[in-house]
């Protein structure tokens, strides 16, 4: 090898829709009935009881998505060199795509064969090398071919080369690349070949400047990058940091896994007139003479997450001082978009997913554990 750059319902009880599910206060039943974008990969399940509708599609599982905002970032090349490249705005998974994520695709398009890659070897298996119960923890043993189909099918992306290593090794406030995700020292949280797998919550340290977490304790991770000849890369703290190793396009190993990026995304485009109603009632709260008032509207547009930020932006400057401040201070935090892969039924048997937001039932009970009190 050669080194190269580079997540129950009562028995009987109805189902709710998900417009029934959204909450009132964020007003969002319009753009999860759309199916617009969906960050966070619930758990696989939710699938269709008896009696119900056998053509409606199965409620998917959830992840979360962080953004990273275009800018500059610094990166090094094969002959170790540094070079500087703008990056345009992504969202990247927060953690790896995980087994009850990666069991929903291998049941509704795993043997799919439009999502072959042209150069996949004919009756390649899609099926993880590495086997658990632990649905909450990455699927490791896929190869790149199998990631690429997942990816073709959920609207994702693997992430590129640069993409990847400004999510993970990048400080955009010193401006410079930093030797582990969270800084320059501690111990790697390693969790490759000696053990099996792990819940993707088993190294709270291991988190970037942006939030991404296990980008050096998780498995080694697949990029986009090729090299149309035979070869692609894996990334991971375990190829030098922001480093890969190079592997056989045609080879699969048990410390491979992956996770996705979206581009392009336009949350204002995801929003109804209703939905942007909802959320500038609660900006108004920001400004109401009752305290309690002004915490809870805050309260609830922090769990709304990036959802909330198109409105929000438009207040920023606000000639109330009031709700200027909050503004500002919701705006600041890291934004966490988050989605479901949404499935829609095709002909002949084939299905097609999409992420869309995935609706908060419970605003105050789902905000982060950094909100205002």
């Amino acid at each position: 090898m050669r080194t190269i750059t580079g997540p129950g319902r009562r028995p009987g009880a109805a189902m709710p829709t998900l417009r029934d599910r959204a909450h009132p206060a964020l007003g969002l039943g319009r753009a999860l009935r759309a199916g617009a974008l969906c960050v966070c990969l619930a758990q696989a399940g939710g699938l269709l009881g008896a009696g119900e509708d056998s053509n409606a599609a199965p409620e998917g599982p959830e992840a979360d998505f962080v953004m990273v905002p275009a800018g500059a970032a610094q990166f090094v090349d094969f002959s170790d060199k540094v070079y500087e490249r703008d990056v345009p705005e992504f969202w990247i998974s927060r953690h790896e795509i995980t087994n009850d994520v990666y069991d929903f695709f291998l049941k509704h398009a795993g043997s799919d064969p439009a999502l072959r890659h042209p150069k996949e070897p004919r009756g390649a298996s899609y099926r993880p090398l590495v086997t658990t119960s632990e649905a909450n923890a990455p699927v490791c043993g896929v190869s790149w071919f199998a990631a690429c189909a997942f990816c073709k099918w959920s609207g994702a992306a693997l992430p590129s080369y640069e993409e990847w290593c400004k999510a993970g090794f990048w400080d955009p406030e010193a401006r410079r690349r930093t030797v582990l995700p969270w800084g320059d020292a501690g111990d790697v949280p390693f969790n490759r070949l000696k053990t099996k797998p792990v819940p993707i919550t088993s190294f709270p340290k291991d988190v970037s400047y942006y939030g991404v977490r296990n980008m050096a304790g998780g498995p080694v991770e697949w990029i986009d990058k090729w090299d149309g000849e035979g070869f692609t890369v894996a990334m991971g703290y375990y190829f030098r940091g922001d480093k890969g190793q190079s592997f056989n396009i045609n080879s699969t190993h048990e410390e491979c896994g992956f996770r996705v990026v979206l581009r392009g995304l336009k949350l204002a485009e995801l929003l109804s007139e209703a939905d942007k109603k909802s959320f500038s009632d609660l900006l108004t709260k920001l400004g109401a003479e009752r305290f309690a008032d002004r915490e809870d509207a805050q309260r609830q547009l922090v769990a709304a997450g990036a959802l909330a930020r198109p409105v929000l932006a438009e207040h920023a400057d606000s000639p109330d001082p009031e709700i200027r401040l909050r503004v500002r201070t919701i705006l600041a935090q890291k934004l966490v978009l988050k989605m479901r892969l949404d499935v829609d039924r095709m002909p002949e048997g084939r299905s097609r997913a999409k992420w869309v937001p995935a609706e908060r039932s419970n605003p105050r009970q789902d905000a982060p554990a950094n909100a205002p009190k």
